[in-house]
């Protein structure tokens, strides 16, 4: 039998984010094939872990374009990454699009873990965008609960 897999997906910094790394290594404590995707946006210091984790490479120097950078970037690897077999797992909102459009597509399952209100998070502060992740918010909600 297959291990089933899990593509985990965070824009947080992968080496300083316990949270990540406790979900990540739990789950690959029960058996299952773990794989990790973040980005150097933040730095790129050097990990070891009991699974596979890799790195997007951003160029944008402002966080408001980052952002959009590792969600294409990040979509575009998933699509390399992904089967039928895969749990996708979007850890909070700046990493859900890619996730969720692949999920409904290849009809897999999603996970969404966020311990906040993203939209409200003081980094991005701005009418602009808060506007735009209030809407990615709402929209998610009013999607998978009615």
């Amino acid at each position: 039998m297959n291990r089933k897999k899990i593509i985990t997906s965070a824009f947080s910094n992968l080496y300083t984010d316990q949270r990540i790394e406790k979900v990540c290594r739990t789950l690959h404590e029960k058996g299952y094939e773990i794989e990790l995707i973040g980005n150097n946006w933040n730095g790129a210091e050097k990990m070891t872990r009991p699974y596979s984790f890799s790195r997007i490479s951003l160029v944008s120097k402002s966080l408001k374009t980052a952002y959009f950078e590792f969600n294409w970037k990040l979509y575009q690897e998933l699509k390399k990454r992904v089967d039928l077999d895969t749990i996708l797992h979007a850890n909070d909102l700046d990493a859900l699009l890619p996730n969720y459009i692949l999920a409904k597509k290849l009809n897999i399952p999603l996970i969404f873990d966020s311990h906040e209100i993203f939209s409200e998070m003081p980094a991005i502060q701005g009418k602009m965008s808060q506007k735009l992740w209030r809407y990615l918010e709402k929209s998610w909600y009013r999607t998978n609960n009615s």
